[in-house]
């Protein structure tokens, strides 16, 4: 809508819910270029040329994000530069065939492997194996930035509508929308933009979801000393494999959040079993605080990747991730 608003178009939203519905607002999100798989395996899917067209475009997204926070001025705790480490060795084989297959085609985004000193500087930890920085890569707060872009779009004229869940949308001499509530709204163009989940929108092909585990813990403000010898140089740690965790200290917050598993334990169990994890890598939590506690199942597309559709000449999709 920012975006359409931009070049001149008129431009409203029609929010279901209300803006970013169903989040905690406490979060770390990560920009990060890519797709959820091995760059060769994407060149077998759509070819070489393809394949790297399509990786550079990921590159210009984050960039766009990151610039346009920097632009309109969004206080959304961007901090660039993300560690992505592994222990054992499945894993350190899986991150050095990743890093291998990139470091020859993608070259807009640089990615180095860091040596024991240089790792020692940029985690304060000796846990992990194998430690690679990608240092364009970085880590930022989702809902913060979200309502910023929606404060920036309204300065550009953009209406937003909370609370008007669209019923149908009618392709004909004219396209217009119809509201849960009766009303009519023309329009010379249509995008539906959603997650996975769309309640009971009819689109073909929608993105099957499913349920993926996921834990989330934010800590009450730390101790000065402590922070500084967490990540000293702001960082964000995600750890390679199936259920690699991440952990992104935001302002005074830290940040913990299993990208693959959930607990049975709840409360201080939960809390307990996640820290003992944590302190192997930063034996300087073990008076962590926790202020929230997220255990529970979140709704992401089947394939991890977004859906981009063309329905009619005036209608157009793009939904899909989380």
């Amino acid at each position: 809508a920012y975006a359409a608003a931009e070049k001149g178009q008129s431009c409203i939203i029609l929010e279901s819910s209300t803006i970013v519905y169903g989040s905690t607002g406490r979060m770390g999100g990560q920009l990060t270029a890519g797709f959820n798989c091995f760059f060769d395996d994407l060149v077998d899917i759509v070819g070489r040329g393809s394949a790297i067209d399509m990786w550079q475009r990921s590159v210009a997204a984050r960039e766009e994000m990151i610039e346009l926070a920097d632009t309109l001025e969004i206080d959304c705790d961007i901090s660039r530069g993300i560690l992505v480490t592994a222990k054992h060795n499945k894993f350190i084989k899986m991150l050095d065939k990743a890093v291998s297959q990139l470091s020859l085609w993608v070259s807009e985004d640089p990615i180095e492997m860091l040596d024991e000193k240089k790792a020692a500087m940029h985690l304060g930890s000796q846990y992990y194996d194998k430690i690679v920085y990608y240092a364009k890569s970085a880590s930022f707060h989702p809902t913060k930035y979200l309502y910023g872009l929606a404060q920036a779009a309204v300065e550009k004229g953009v209406r937003i509508y909370e609370y008007s869940p669209v019923k149908s949308i009618n392709t004909g001499q004219v396209t217009s929308i119809t509201l849960e509530n009766g009303k009519h709204v023309k329009a010379g163009k249509v995008i539906v933009c959603g997650t996975a989940y769309m309640n009971n929108v009819q689109l073909p092909n929608k993105a099957r979801t499913v349920a993926k585990p996921v834990y989330q813990i934010v800590s009450k403000p730390m101790d000065e000393k402590v922070l500084q010898s967490l990540m000293p140089l702001k960082d964000s740690v995600k750890e390679f494999g199936p259920l690699g965790d991440s952990l992104t200290i935001m302002g005074n917050r830290l940040m913990m959040i299993g990208s693959g598993r959930m607990f049975a334990a709840k409360g201080e169990k939960l809390t307990n079993i996640i820290q003992k994890k944590w302190l192997k890598v930063f034996p300087q939590l073990h008076n962590l605080e926790v202020d929230y506690i997220w255990n529970h199942y979140s709704g992401v597309a089947m394939n991890f990747m977004p859906v981009f559709e063309k329905k009619h000449e005036d209608v157009f999709i793009a939904h899909g991730l989380t």
